[in-house]
């Protein structure tokens, strides 16, 4: 007879399923090398667009604003949380490194 307190029907309390799919730390990271591939990715689309006639507010916003606010669904949901999470760590890590390698980049003319 298996461990724990039995009723007349089997276990007085549900085995839980085991979890499936990938742990949560695998989804931070995940979902951070997705950040940081969007955080290149969103000033290369600016760079591309920028031969184009569009505003420089545009561009400015296609960098800074729309990466995180398309990643902030995810954060709303408890399935798709850490995917969040890892996005928003990708995105912050991805400008900080571009950031510094802007002022470099600047910093050398």
């Amino acid at each position: 007879m298996p461990p724990g307190p039995h009723g007349p029907y089997g276990p007085m309390y549900p085995q839980q399923p085991l979890p499936t799919g990938l742990p949560s730390w695998a989804k931070v990271v995940l979902g951070g090398l997705i950040g940081l591939v969007a955080s290149v990715g969103s000033p290369l689309l600016a760079f591309a667009l920028a031969g184009v006639q569009a505003p420089t507010e545009l561009l400015v916003l296609l960098v800074t604003i729309i990466p995180p606010l398309l990643a902030s669904p995810l954060l709303i949901a408890k399935s798709t949380r850490m995917w969040g999470v890892g996005v928003m760590l990708g995105l912050s890590l991805g400008s900080l490194v571009l950031g510094g390698a802007c002022v470099s980049l600047i910093s050398g003319y």
